[in-house]
This record gives C-alpha cells, structure tokens and sequence, in this order.
C-alpha cells in the first residue's frame, strides 16, 4: 500500500469503499439474476483482479507512472478488492460443497490453503528488489 501513489490514509478508505460496493453488487447480483452461480462469482473477480494487475503493469513498463499514477492507484485497489470477493467465494463454495461430517475440516483446509499465497507474497517482492 505504501508503494502506491497517494495517501496510505486515502488508499485504504477507497479500497473499504470499492469492497463494499463490490460485496453489495455481488449479493444482489446473486440475490436477483439466476445466471450468476458460484462459477460466474469466482471468474469475475479473478479476471477482473487480472485486468487491474495487467494494466498496473503496463503502466509500469511505460514509464508513465507519473502522468497516469491515478488509474494505476485505481487499477491496483480494484484488483485487490476483488481478490478479497475471491477468499469470501472459496469459503462458501467449501460450505456448499462438503457434507457436514467433512464441512469444518475441508473450510479449514480451504482456508489454509488460500492464506499460503498470502505468506509467500510479499516474498515475491524481495526477490523483485535482488535482480
């Protein structure tokens, strides 16, 4: 958060906003259209999480952070936003998926699983800085 351009005050307020707007879009979105299942929940956010990286990235590549450091700032809230719709989607599909014998050890399984990218995230970016 401190890498991105703007207050990590402001960066943190736009991205609860955008998650909650994303949380209230996916509820009613699941609430009222039939079409939008567990699929259509999971590949929406992934795809849009991949949409903001790629754009943050070139931006990078380009050199133009400078002149377009506000679409980046929005690029990269927006991605992980929606990252956080993809760890609500995980655990709830484990819920729907497993009987309830198996529902508590698969969720827990599940969970861990999805928190071992989180450990070895920020170690990506020291291995960035060494090359």
């Amino acid at each position: 958060m401190e890498k991105l351009p703007g207050s990590i005050y402001t960066n943190n307020i736009v991205l609860g906003l955008i998650r909650y707007g994303v949380n209230i879009i996916s509820v009613l979105t699941d609430y009222t259209q039939s079409w939008f299942g567990r699929r259509m929940a999971h590949t929406v956010p992934l795809a849009i999480t991949s949409i903001g990286f790629i754009i943050h990235f070139v931006i990078i590549c380009l050199g133009r952070s400078a002149e377009l450091a506000i679409v980046s700032r929005i690029a990269t809230l927006t991605a992980f936003a929606m990252m956080s719709q993809v760890y609500i989607i995980t655990g709830m599909s484990g819920n729907e998926l497993f009987p309830t014998p198996l529902r508590g050890m698969c969720y827990s399984f599940l969970q861990v699983v999805g928190r071992i990218g989180v450990v070895f995230a920020p170690q990506l970016f020291f291995l960035v800085s060494k090359f």
